[in-house]
């Protein structure tokens, strides 16, 4: 059910409403860290996600390896939330930095990629059961990895070259994978 998401809905709406007034906060720089208000606010983004990534972490390793170990479904959707908000807004930082420190060829390739992610979103699953059919697994957990591995970088790669003729070369497409910038 959609209840479960409202808070990233509403995160979307303030950032987008507010995004000139927090714009400071994301695009931060590691000089301004221990000089300013908003270094500050910086500082416990990263501990309090980092706190939080650990508690959710060690929750579900500990519900999944220790018998008897259960925790109340709205403790743990509670952790799952907060968790997952806070990794937008630290991930939301990390762009800014890529996009300051990385070259224009990197930054293009990677707002490309945002360009077509909801097509990739859309067909990655198709790609990848595709994949898993024609790759073999046997077993083995080095394989496994590697399996897994590539199954990541076709379903990745493949949906993203798919949605990109798509969209360049078909008309309608926008009805597909919603309209191109």
């Amino acid at each position: 059910m959609a209840l479960s998401y409202f808070s990233f809905y509403f995160l979307g709406i303030f950032f987008g409403v507010y995004f000139d007034r927090i714009k400071d906060f994301l695009n931060i720089k590691l000089s301004q860290l221990f000089k300013s208000k908003l270094g500050l606010y910086t500082i416990l983004l990263w501990m309090s996600w980092g706190i939080v990534s650990s508690i959710h972490v060690t929750a579900m390793y500990f519900s999944r390896t220790q018998v008897g170990f259960t925790l109340h479904s709205l403790m743990n959707e509670f952790i799952w939330n907060v968790h997952t908000v806070l990794s937008a807004i630290v991930l939301l930082q990390i762009s800014f930095v890529i996009y300051r420190a990385c070259s224009t060829k990197v930054v293009n390739t990677l707002m490309h990629l945002g360009v077509v992610s909801f097509g990739v979103y859309l067909i990655h699953l198709l790609i990848l059961n595709l994949a898993h059919k024609f790759i073999p697994y046997y077993g083995n957990s080095f394989l496994y990895h590697l399996y897994i591995l590539a199954g990541f970088l076709l379903s990745l790669f493949v949906s993203w070259i798919l949605v990109h003729i798509v969209l360049k070369y078909f008309k309608f497409s926008w009805m597909i994978f919603g309209a191109a910038p």
